[in-house]
């Protein structure tokens, strides 16, 4: 059977036209968000609603972790460990 995951995503909307400052704003909160799961033991489905444009809670199992670069990152990661990525924009 395969080893499954659950991932809890917390997607902040980025503008097409976003600027610098926008942007540095939106790092902000998501450094932000991350304090605030640690020290609020882990509330994430609070913040989620608070702060995501959607929720989004996925369980992932290896195999489908080869078609989604989030998740196969995330299976490479500790358990609980708290994890930013840029946006996919930039990595294009």
């Amino acid at each position: 059977m395969d080893n499954e995951i659950i991932i809890n995503e917390i997607v902040i909307p980025i503008s097409e036209n976003f600027s610098e400052q926008k942007l540095d704003s939106l790092k902000t909160l998501a450094l932000d968000i991350e304090q605030s799961i640690i020290k609020n033991n882990n509330n994430i489905d609070k913040l989620i609603k608070e702060n995501s444009i959607r929720n989004n809670v996925k369980k992932v199992t290896w195999s489908q972790s080869m078609n989604d670069p989030i998740a196969f990152v995330s299976f490479k990661l500790q358990k609980d460990l708290l994890k930013s990525f840029k946006p996919m924009m930039e990595f294009m």
